[in-house]
């Protein structure tokens, strides 16, 4: 099945900024949710949040607009305990959509190594994308760190995977940035962030 989806970001807090849909109504989001289904004529949509009752409730109204259900929590600049506590209610509020005879995904991270702290230097994420674009920069930060981001990255990607497969039955992704390696093997499909910026734009 050829998927046609929106990505529908209903309410990430960040450290920088407010919620990013701090006033959306459920009677909001169940206008914009009809408006992907029938206005868009898109078949899959990606939902991401911090709050997973909130995604639970957006989840649900997807299902029944019959929208394939991405579910990526999300919840920038917090540490390794709180993002693998928040994909596991996510798993729970997939594997309930999988048991409604729902199309679910979990989407178990988005580009980790900067919305994640701990892999990449820097106290917010704003802060380790800005080092992340200087390549000197980067690697005096991370010399000065004395941590291998890729092996706290890869660590932590095994430990959320094992977690959500236990508590989820489906399918399960993950939202990488072109600059993270991933083990593809292990997930239901391959998910790279693609950004045109000044070294590809003309291909």
């Amino acid at each position: 099945m050829r998927l046609r989806g929106i990505h529908y970001d209903i309410g990430t807090e960040t450290i920088e900024a407010a919620s990013t849909g701090p006033t959306l109504t459920i009677d909001q989001l169940k206008y914009d949710i009809g408006d992907i289904a029938r206005g868009l004529q898109a078949n899959a949509i990606r939902i991401t949040d911090g709050d997973i009752r909130r995604m639970a409730s957006a989840g649900q109204v997807a299902a029944r607009q019959g929208l394939e259900v991405w579910l990526s929590p999300m919840v920038p600049t917090a540490d390794q305990s709180t993002t693998l506590s928040c994909i596991a209610e996510a798993a729970r509020v997939a594997e309930d959509l999988r048991q409604g005879r729902r199309t679910a995904v979990l989407v178990i991270g988005c580009e980790l190594s900067v919305f994640m702290s701990g892999i990449l230097p820097g106290a917010t994420h704003a802060e380790r994308f800005a080092v992340l674009a200087d390549p000197n920069r980067l690697v005096g930060a991370v010399t000065a760190a004395g941590i291998d981001p890729q092996a706290v990255f890869t660590a932590f990607l095994h430990t959320a995977l094992e977690m959500a497969r236990s508590m989820f039955h489906g399918q399960v992704a993950c939202a990488s940035g072109a600059w993270e390696e991933v083990n593809w093997s292990r997930f239901d499909f391959v998910g790279v962030d693609a950004y045109r910026d000044a070294s590809n734009r003309e291909g």
